[in-house]
């Protein structure tokens, strides 16, 4: 009964929104109904394309390089880094993605009280700098790769990539998902683009060429991102509004939904990035080409694009919990396949499901964290709260799966143990959809 009061009507709601207002009590807080301020959306328009379009060029130019960052895995492993054990490499990816999510909890607090443009432009120039000064790491100088793949690249992805996908709020209710999906597709372009071109450049030009080559494109990308976007919120807010900001995450976990939510977000971010780092290598050490593994992350990427472009369109009609959990459980089967592939045939057919289903997942992620919050002043802090649980998860997946793979290469108690993860992280979603759909009243959650 005290969640079914906590939330109101629809009528209550719209009479609340008329009069620009709008209550903490539909965030599923049993206790929580302040009244605050509420910011108009206005759903579209020139300024709202235009930060989708800012927005797109900032997942490119950095989700789309920390998703080839399996190339990387790869080459590290078999060429620049062989002193070194796959766990020990695993470091670099799982810090950079660690600090990405893990910095999102304060970047969100910033974002919502008004330093969005402050955190896009310093963020783009550590990012930059941190890559070209990858390229000057030397062969077998792990500290050199660890401190710009990994330290340096994470601290910046970690300021930029919330407020690239949070500002979309800003500017689109009815439609946000869709919107979402659109700026994620971004990430699956550059995913597309930066592999092959990587690939191919240390073949013929060496790592360090390739690399700045990759920063170069970088760079140009994240000027434009930074001339375009714009956000609703007002320049700055008192430092004040970030202290209780701050505050409130005490209340935020004694939401019951909310926290089962940072639950599953955790044991996802320990499970759907296998495939995203180790496909390459999965694919040599079963005897598929060199040449042909190499264009397993074209596939995988490639059909992400589709899968965050479609999907969240229908998110915006049938519910964002709906779509989020029915692809968690495709997402959970299509890993779990991994352990009979052997084939190149197969790995590229896994390749393209596996890339489509985690795209969409992914793209509707954030939406989920969005409906959660009562008004846009809270939506930087609860998207960044949840990427902070997802962040301890990507911390561990990858050393974890080093050490089960050993230089043997165990992989099928890898895929076990991260499907695992999934299959967990996958019944808290089923259970949040039907939760939502009785607090709410209807079928659309």
């Amino acid at each position: 009964m005290a969640d079914d009061k906590a939330f109101l009507s629809d009528t209550q709601r719209n009479n609340n929104a008329s009069r620009g207002e709008m209550f903490l009590g539909d965030s599923t807080n049993d206790t929580d109904t302040r009244v605050i301020p509420s910011l108009d959306v206005n759903d579209g328009g020139f300024v709202a394309w235009k930060t989708v379009c800012g927005a797109w060029c900032l997942m490119f130019a950095t989700f789309g390089m920390t998703n080839s960052f399996g190339v990387y895995q790869d080459f590290y492993s078999r060429e620049y880094l062989t002193n070194y054990s796959p766990s020990e490499i695993g470091w670099i990816g799982s810090t950079q993605l660690f600090l990405l999510f893990f910095l999102c909890w304060p970047a969100g607090t910033l974002f919502d009280v008004g330093y969005f443009h402050h955190m896009i432009i310093t963020g783009s120039i550590i990012y930059i700098f941190s890559l070209y000064m990858l390229s000057l790491a030397k062969p077998q100088q792990m500290y050199q790769v660890f401190l710009t793949h990994g330290i340096g690249m994470g601290l910046s992805l970690g300021v930029l990539y919330l407020p690239g996908v949070a500002v979309v709020s800003h500017h689109f209710q009815r439609r946000r998902t869709f919107a979402m999906g659109i700026v994620m597709s971004g990430s699956s372009c550059g995913s597309l683009l930066f592999p092959w071109l990587t690939n191919h450049l240390i073949l013929t030009h060496g790592f360090g060429f390739a690399t700045r080559i990759a920063a170069s494109i970088c760079c140009g990308m994240l000027i434009v991102a930074n001339l375009l976007m714009r956000t609703t919120l007002p320049p700055k807010m008192s430092v004040f509004s970030i202290k209780n900001s701050l505050n409130d995450l005490g209340s935020l976990l004694k939401e019951r939904n909310y926290t089962l939510f940072l639950l599953a977000f955790f044991l996802g971010g320990l499970g759907l990035y296998f495939p995203l780092l180790y496909l390459q290598l999965y694919a040599i050490k079963n005897g598929v080409e060199a040449n042909l593994a190499f264009h397993m992350f074209t596939i995988l990427n490639g059909s992400g694009f589709l899968g965050r472009l479609l999907p969240p369109l229908i998110a915006d009609i049938y519910g964002v919990f709906n779509v989020a959990s029915l692809f968690s459980v495709l997402q959970t089967g299509l890993l779990l396949s991994m352990i009979g592939l052997t084939s190149a045939s197969g790995i590229a057919a896994f390749a393209a499901f596996y890339g489509a289903v985690n795209g969409t997942w992914i793209a509707v992620i954030g939406s989920c964290m969005a409906s959660m919050a009562p008004s846009l002043h809270e939506v930087g802090t609860r998207m960044g709260v949840g990427y902070l649980a997802c962040s301890f998860g990507l911390l561990a997946f990858s050393p974890i799966s080093g050490a089960i793979l050993g230089p043997d290469y165990h992989w099928t108690w890898t895929i076990l143990f991260h499907g695992l993860c999934l299959i967990l992280s996958t019944a808290i979603f089923v259970y949040l959809r039907f939760s939502f759909r009785v607090l709410r009243g209807t079928q659309k959650v």
